[in-house]
């Protein structure tokens, strides 16, 4: 029985790594009739080389195909998926390690059952040396059992599967649910009815070391983590979501409720508003709920909905999530902004809005807007754009902003945002900080590790306090002026800026310079 071996490769993967993950595919004991390569983006020289090297070594066995661009595992594997000339497909990573006798196992369990699409295993986890094991993962054997289990996790070992081409075409293929692309494909394959199994025993040895972190921004990991296993499964433990959304006809940020298995709508809240969400139906409704729930939001917002919890006597049941946050504009300010763009740039309504725009990376800040009847679209820069201009400067906070009692105590189980400094400055996919305030954010965290789908590293919170500026800025003796400007139909937001944004920005530059002329001097980065 012929099959392919399916595997995606980007910028990120260790040259030594790849080349222990081909051996082990190369030398099993029932061996593919092919191995296609997919290079998700640009290569290092190094992972090239050793692409290069193993094509000319093992020529007709390999097949490479190359994207452009980075365009992230889910539509790589999709694009792979096609490339493959067999019905049966074997799953692996690049920096994992196969047992040998791994396709033969699970080539057997197909021979045996012609019903079977997809087949799994268990894997065992090392860190430098794959002889040293330091953990497991089992997940359950069974039609049954993996029916059940997929409810809470995700019931297969994605590196270790061995599937049929075309029942995962007719499902769909890979679809986009950040970082959960496979689980959401297991759950539609379950939802068919196709027949699915895992084998009792350790397949792929899988390298999972303090390295493997938890990547990506937008909706941080830990916030898509839980969002997509309490929203998609929580029909058996009943659990709502609560989160912020942009409401296109209103022109404002509005919290809403996501009830539990609703996935449809699930994608509303992907994506940072740099607006002071309207809460004051979600606020009604949790009030009188009854159902458990996941509420993400500012920390004055999760405080509130604490304090309501625990006038209810139900903090425990519910999970409470907030954000990393210097201060949101106030509405004066973002009114006046979506006035002087449209005017700007001719746009008559703004059918798609991104405050950090991640086509563009994630360390540096970019807002989209976009009128697609009048097929116009705005990108721009934080230093360019005239919204940020004001944010960064902090003066058009709502007042509140600058008398927080949150910024170095929280009344939530987890806070999260990107994490800034220099530790992480070379990372192009974007890093999360999340940060533990209770046993409950301690256990989830913990929970979605042990599910296999993130990889977390634990650093001390100095970093915290070193790279978020966890102190209330200081409100401006202007700020009533300031607001009253804002307010008036009649004034220019460009004047605006000009009276109150410039001195700062010429002063920024000049402190700008004085810095690189001293890092010159001293010679350090």
């Amino acid at each position: 029985m012929e099959f392919s071996v399916l595997m995606s490769v980007y910028y990120k993967e260790n040259p030594e790594y790849l080349k222990l993950s081909l051996d082990s595919v190369i030398k099993q004991t029932v061996p593919a009739a092919e191995i296609v390569l997919i290079k998700d983006g640009p290569l290092t020289k190094e992972l090239d080389d050793i692409i290069n090297q193993y094509g000319d070594k093992y020529a007709g066995l390999f097949r490479v195909f190359s994207l452009e661009e980075n365009v992230g595992l889910g539509k790589a594997l999709n694009y792979g998926v096609q490339c493959c000339k067999y019905d049966l497909i074997a799953r692996m990573d690049t920096d994992d390690i196969a047992v040998p006798n791994r396709f033969e196992l699970q080539i057997k369990e197909f021979i045996k059952d012609n019903e079977l699409v997809l087949c799994g295993a268990q894997i065992a986890e090392f860190e430098d040396n794959p002889q040293v094991i330091n953990g497991y993962r089992k997940v359950p054997l069974t039609q049954k059992e993996i029916l059940k289990f997929s409810k809470k996790r995700n019931p297969f070992n994605h590196m270790t599967v061995m599937f049929r081409k075309q029942a995962i075409l007719d499902a769909g293929k890979y679809q986009e649910m950040p970082y959960f692309e496979d689980y959401w494909l297991w759950i539609r394959i379950l939802q068919k009815r196709y027949v699915v199994k895992n084998i009792d025993k350790i397949l792929v040895n899988v390298r999972a070391g303090a390295e493997m972190l938890d990547r990506r921004g937008g909706l941080s990991y830990a916030r898509a983590s839980y969002i997509f296993l309490k929203a998609t499964y929580g029909l058996e433990n009943n659990y709502d979501v609560y989160g912020c959304r942009y409401n296109y006809a209103a022109e404002e940020a509005e919290h809403v409720q996501i009830t539990a298995g609703n996935t449809s709508d699930i994608n509303q809240l992907s994506g940072s508003k740099y607006l002071q969400s309207n809460m004051a139906k979600v606020m009604q409704e949790i009030s009188e709920t009854k159902n458990k729930f996941l509420f993400i939001g500012t920390p004055c917002q999760v405080a509130a909905v604490d304090k309501i919890l625990r006038k209810k006597g139900i903090r425990e049941d519910c999970i409470l999530v907030d954000l990393i946050f210097h201060g949101v504009p106030s509405y004066n300010m973002y009114k006046k902004y979506l006035k002087f763009i449209k005017s700007a740039l001719g746009l008559i309504t703004v059918d798609e809005i991104s405050f950090r725009y991640k086509e563009k990376g994630w360390r540096e800040i970019y807002i989209y807007m976009a009128d697609f009847q009048q097929q116009k679209e705005y990108c721009q820069n934080q230093s360019k754009d005239i919204f940020y201009k004001f944010f960064e400067i902090g003066h058009c906070y709502m007042e509140s902003c600058f008398e927080c009692n949150y910024r170095t105590t929280s009344a939530a189980d987890l806070r999260i945002g990107d994490y800034w400094g220099r530790k992480y400055k070379n990372d192009k996919t974007g890093v999360s900080m999340v940060i533990a305030h209770t046993r409950r954010g301690y256990d989830t965290l913990s929970h979605l590790k042990l599910n296999g789908n993130v990889k977390i590293e634990e650093h001390g919170c100095n970093d915290y306090y070193a790279v978020q500026y966890p102190v209330n800025p200081v409100k401006p003796v202007f700020y009533q002026n300031l607001q009253e400007e804002l307010a008036k139909e009649n004034t220019d937001l460009q004047a605006i800026a000009d009276k109150y944004c410039s001195r700062y920005f010429l002063y920024r530059n000049f402190l700008g310079r004085i810095k690189g002329k001293v890092k010159n001097i001293l010679n350090y980065d």
